[in-house]
């Protein structure tokens, strides 16, 4: 009895475990990507923001270090979840960006996306903050924040959407400036439960 309680322990353990992981882009289904990208489409087609020509050719190289400050001011100062104001010179241009909805290439296109978004979340949602809970370099070339996102939305229902999440940012301090070449963004629930809470009332 004593070896299937055991037994039982660990296979609720493990349970426990897999729960708590990030989520990623491999791990969303296609039909949630698709349709993420159909609206992302539409928002764009719709919204007048465009991406910006060449105005990343002058970029300033970073140290590991200043690389840090930036990601967390942006994170604390510029709210770039919801805003999308992140310091763009701090990116490669061709940085490939990726959460667990969307993937693609480009400083200039998450530019646009977030752009052409801002003005339904400035009109929908409520004070939209992010809380940042740590941010700081892990080995070479890595920082890695934990974040979360928190906004009210101003819709019959009242829909919340709070999401805690997790980004790694890749560079290489010896080339390209030591600018951001990847942008890969995890979530603590998946994408189907993220949107979930865009359709469940709250009080």
């Amino acid at each position: 009895v004593g070896g299937m309680m055991s037994l039982a322990a660990s296979k609720f353990r493990a349970r426990a475990d897999t729960s708590d992981e990030y989520q990623s882009y491999g791990s969303t289904s296609g039909a949630i990507k698709s349709l993420i990208q159909g609206l992302t489409d539409v928002t764009n087609a719709v919204g007048g923001a465009k991406i910006q020509g060449n105005v990343l050719e002058n970029q300033k190289s970073y140290t590991p270090d200043e690389l840090l400050r930036t990601i967390r001011e942006d994170f604390t100062e510029r709210n770039y979840l919801w805003t999308g104001k992140l310091t763009a010179s701090a990116y490669d241009p061709n940085c490939r960006f990726t959460d667990p909805t969307l993937s693609f290439v480009g400083v200039g296109q998450f530019q646009k996306n977030l752009a052409n978004l801002s003005p339904v979340i400035e009109a929908i949602v409520d004070k939209p903050i992010t809380r940042l809970f740590k941010c700081e370099l892990q080995g070479e070339g890595k920082i890695i924040a934990n974040w979360e996102m928190d906004g009210k939305f101003r819709l019959p229902w009242h829909p919340r959407l709070k999401l805690k999440g997790q980004t790694l940012y890749s560079f290489n301090p010896e080339n390209k400036g030591g600018r951001i070449f990847s942008y890969d963004e995890s979530w603590r629930i998946t994408a189907g439960e993220a949107l979930k809470q865009l359709i469940t009332p709250t009080a």
